[in-house]
């Protein structure tokens, strides 16, 4: 659980000094336009763009979602850049494989690593397969009701994302969409999961590497 002494704000022992930055509002944040990346997600943290360092929304029950992150976790997720089918978050083994995430390069160990240095910008992340439904609960809900506000939500896209509108490495702020959709379905796992569409507000400046070639 993350905690704040002093204005700086610690998950796991990581120090995320945010400089007053906010994250929880829906919109931009100063200084960070759109196409901003970082090398991994202390300092998406750090920018206030994206707060948490593991999960990949950020929202709560009563102001909805302020940003997620495209990493490619769930079978069902589709990335076409203007539109977006995104997959809820739970329902996962975290018994599976831990991923490292250092400097945009992903190494993988079977067994837990302590972070030693607690400004290391290593992102953990637990791999595992679907193994239960989701609910309409903590960022699902959040994303639930951001369907109905229609605030905007902050997107970034991870090196990880199996999409052609991915960065070649760390994570890229991608700007803001709407959600327009939100129901709960049976997945490819066979469990139910929470699904979202996302709409970009505006023109979508990142094209695909498709795009860029020809």
């Amino acid at each position: 659980m993350a905690k704040t002494n002093g204005g700086a704000h610690y998950f796991k022992g990581i120090k995320v000094d945010r400089e007053g930055r906010n994250p929880k509002v829906h919109g931009e944040i100063p200084g960070f336009p759109v196409g901003s990346s970082w090398p991994s997600r202390v300092e998406c943290s750090q920018a206030g763009v994206h707060a948490p360092l593991r999960a990949g929304i950020h929202g709560n029950a009563t102001d909805g979602a302020y940003s997620i992150v495209l990493s490619g976790g769930y079978e069902d997720d589709e990335d076409n850049g203007e539109t977006i089918t995104y997959t809820g978050q739970g329902g996962r083994d975290t018994k599976g494989t831990l991923t490292h995430q250092l400097q945009g390069k992903t190494v993988r160990r079977h067994r837990l690593v302590s972070l030693k240095d607690p400004y290391s910008t290593i992102h953990k992340l637990w791999e595992g397969a679907q193994s239960a439904d989701q609910e309409w609960v903590l960022g699902n809900r959040a994303l639930k009701i951001s369907c109905t506000t229609k605030n905007p939500v902050r997107v970034l896209r991870g090196f990880t994302l199996k999409s052609p509108y991915a960065p070649t490495e760390g994570y890229r702020y991608d700007g803001l969409y709407v959600v327009d959709d939100a129901w709960r379905a049976i997945g490819k796992t066979g469990y139910h999961t929470c699904r979202f569409i996302f709409r970009v507000c505006g023109l979508l400046i990142f094209r695909s590497a498709y795009q860029l070639k020809h």
